[in-house]
Parts: C-alpha cells; sequence; structure tokens
C-alpha cells in the first residue's frame, strides 16, 4: 500500500487537481489497476510527506475533512458538570423494572 500511496502522490504532484473529486478519480484509477482498496487520504499524506516536492494547494486537499451538516444540524459537543440525572426528561423511558436508557421491546 505504501507503493501505491507513492504512486499516486506523484501522478497527483503532476496533475495538480484543484477538487477532491480530481484526487478520488486518481486513486480509483490506481486502485483499479492494482486490484485494492483506496488509499486513505492519511495514507496519501504520509507519502506527499515523504516527497520532496511539495504542492500546497494538494497538502489542503488531503488534510480536510468534509464538516457534516447536509441536514442542516450542525453536531456540536457540550461538556457540562457531571450531575446525577433527575430522569423527568418527555423523551426518557420509565419503565418499571428497565434501565433509563433501554425499553423493553
Amino acid at each position: 500500500m505504501k507503493k501505491l500511496a507513492l504512486e499516486i502522490i506523484q501522478e497527483l504532484l503532476k496533475k495538480s487537481p484543484l477538487t477532491e473529486e480530481e484526487i478520488l478519480g486518481i486513486k480509483r484509477k490506481w486502485a483499479k489497476k492494482y486490484k485494492t482498496s483506496l488509499p486513505t487520504n492519511a495514507e496519501l499524506l504520509a507519502a506527499y510527506r515523504q516527497n520532496s516536492k511539495k504542492d500546497i494547494n494538494l497538502e489542503y486537499l488531503l488534510r480536510k475533512r468534509q464538516v457534516r451538516t447536509l441536514s442542516g444540524v450542525a453536531p456540536i459537543a457540550v461538556l457540562t458538570k457531571p450531575y446525577e440525572c433527575p430522569g423527568k426528561c418527555a423523551y426518557c423511558p420509565s419503565e418499571k423494572k428497565m434501565p433509563k436508557s433501554y425499553l423493553s421491546n
């Protein structure tokens, strides 16, 4: 997989892709040629860092993570001070002989 990642990086540096779709097309071409799975962007980034030639745009495209907000809802983690659960929420199950997080059915 390391050899495949190096070959893909060499082609990416020659073609200088501008979008993630172009990178994906090149990854698919090489994976099909070697009959293997697609290398991850992390593997390609590691191979890129071994190469002496640099391309800032390519590095950005390999590092970039897409935000999952297609539904319009952005997940945000909120950490609060731990308090005991009062168990009075409208959506909290309240079946007898069952833990709060579970339903019998």
